[in-house]
């Protein structure tokens, strides 16, 4: 079977039964992969990258295991026949894979690029089986269930969901730092309007919406809040692709302007906007560490120091980072340069090769496109780009952000090929 065939609730009983529980398994793995339970049990994850140390962690990344192997070996879904593949990508999962040969730590290099192959085959199996609208309303359930958990975790129990200390009364709900919930509550409020824009789920999309921007709000975190509204922003020059002549000259003039003209704004007002969002001038640190951490990348830039080597505590070159800024640093906070620490320059030159095809993809998607749910793919690549920015999650395994990432991959390879059959 060259692909999975989209998901439907219809045909026979049976059938509808055995795709219900698929659809629910999806969703628990979805969940399972933004980490919510390793965020509590294990704070230092931040929500999750090769995940806790926990019985009841490592349990549920087991049945989420069980369920990619099963659908992959049944579908195939990383073997796409007859299609357009994606070779950047396949070069850079293969690079992550090999780096054991000259990984500072090869033990963990090949253990966590074993757990990269499996959370790739479940981004390709999303992306095979379901068709953009089906995508989307998995988000948005899986988003859901975060939402209620947080919700019930910050009222229940405050310790729990609400951080102390430094950041005191800033909630991180189900998660270990109050920057992971401002992240999903981002992705929460993007995937919610797009699902208001569907005629049969306005409820659903305008109800997650209140309920992610309030959780986005509660985590004071000023990142995800900025994100949102360039991503806001951004909405009418997408829809703009649709259009032709002086109407799209028009948009596209206006989105060069506008940003340049806030750009300049901020910067002459630098000292004035950080204050109002609680920052300061190294954003909260992050220029000290972008900079260390540049320093080590220039001695080895080519391959890097291997998948998932680098950070060890406070042992290793990262700990010579952690006790030079005073504070034991997780990741890199920057997707390109934990990018460049893992696979070097070579790594980051495959991943925008293959962000660049999915981002042609996504044009083409949305230029011809009809449905609500064609905006989607820009909308969710703007994300990812975003929020790497000042976190880390490319090429992380167990992510629920790289899976976001793989499912857009491949789910606009039909939708794209449709378009350019139809010769438009």
């Amino acid at each position: 079977m060259a692909t999975a065939q989209p998901f439907h609730l219809a045909a026979t009983p049976a059938q509808t039964s055995r795709r219900t529980l698929e659809w629910g398994a999806t969703v628990a793995v979805f969940v399972t992969f933004f980490q919510p339970l390793s965020g509590m049990l294990d704070p230092q994850t931040d929500g999750g990258s090769a995940g806790g140390t926990s019985v009841l962690n490592r349990l549920l990344l087991a049945g989420a295991y069980a369920f990619i192997l099963y659908v992959t070996a049944r579908d195939r879904a990383f073997i796409p026949r007859g299609q357009r593949r994606d070779h950047w990508m396949a070069l850079l999962i293969g690079l992550a894979v090999v780096s054991v040969l000259w990984s500072t730590l090869p033990g963990r290099s090949l253990s966590r690029g074993i757990q990269l192959i499996v959370t790739t085959w479940f981004g390709a199996y999303l992306g095979r089986r379901y068709t953009l609208e089906e995508q989307i309303l998995l988000l948005a359930h899986a988003l859901s269930v975060i939402a209620i958990m947080s919700v019930l975790v910050a009222i229940a129990s405050p310790d729990v969901g609400i951080m102390s200390g430094e950041f005191e009364g800033a909630w991180r709900g189900v998660f270990g730092h109050k920057n992971a919930l401002g992240r999903a509550a981002f992705l929460g409020c993007v995937v919610s309007l797009v699902v208001a824009s569907m005629r049969d789920h306005r409820r659903l999309g305008l109800g997650g919406f209140a309920v992610w921007f309030s959780l986005l709000v509660l985590s004071t975190s000023s990142s995800a809040l900025i994100g949102l509204i360039a991503v806001a922003a951004l909405v009418p020059l997408y829809r703009s692709l649709r259009k032709r002549g002086i109407v799209l000259a028009i948009y596209a003039v206006a989105a060069i302007l506008v940003p340049t003209v806030i750009g300049i704004w901020t910067y002459t007002h630098l000292d004035a906007v950080l204050d109002l969002l609680g920052k300061n001038l190294t954003l909260s640190g992050r220029t000290s560490l972008w900079f260390a951490v540049s320093s080590f990348i220039a001695e080895r830039p080519l391959l890097g120091y291997g998948f998932n080597a680098f950070w060890q505590g406070m042992n290793g070159d990262s700990g010579i980072i952690s006790l030079a800024l005073h504070w034991e640093v997780p990741h890199a906070h920057n997707g390109i340069l934990e990018l460049a620490l893992d696979t070097g320059l070579l790594g980051v030159l495959l991943f925008v090769g293959s962000f660049i095809g999915t981002l042609r993809q996504a044009i083409r998607v949305q230029t011809q496109g009809t449905t609500a749910t064609a905006l989607w793919p820009l909308l969710g690549l703007t994300f990812i780009l975003i929020t790497n920015l000042t976190e880390s999650s490319l090429l992380r395994t167990n992510s629920s952000y790289w899976v976001l990432y793989l499912m857009l991959a491949f789910g606009t390879v039909a939708p794209a090929l449709n378009a350019e059959h139809r010769g438009e």
